[in-house]
């Protein structure tokens, strides 16, 4: 297969980008206090978030309502 100039510049681009990747800090809720962790349940939340599922998808994927799925991403 040949590779176009385009294939080309995506692969430099994303190895740029990903030499300065870091990973996602933990967020701090500053008005109460309260830390919140990288769990499983916001892996999972991220995780459907950047694979550009709506918020109804996500209810249903993690088992809860949309309300919680609202709540918990203006928690993170």
């Amino acid at each position: 297969m040949q590779r176009s100039d385009l294939l080309e510049a995506l692969i430099g681009m994303f190895e740029s980008f990903w030499q300065i990747a870091v990973p996602l800090p933990t967020a701090v809720d500053t008005a109460n206090g309260i830390g919140t962790t990288a769990t499983a349940e916001n892996r999972q939340l991220l995780t459907c978030l950047s694979g550009g599922l709506t918020d109804d998808s996500i209810a249903r994927e993690l088992g809860v309502s949309k309300r919680t799925v609202a709540r918990r991403i203006t928690r993170l």
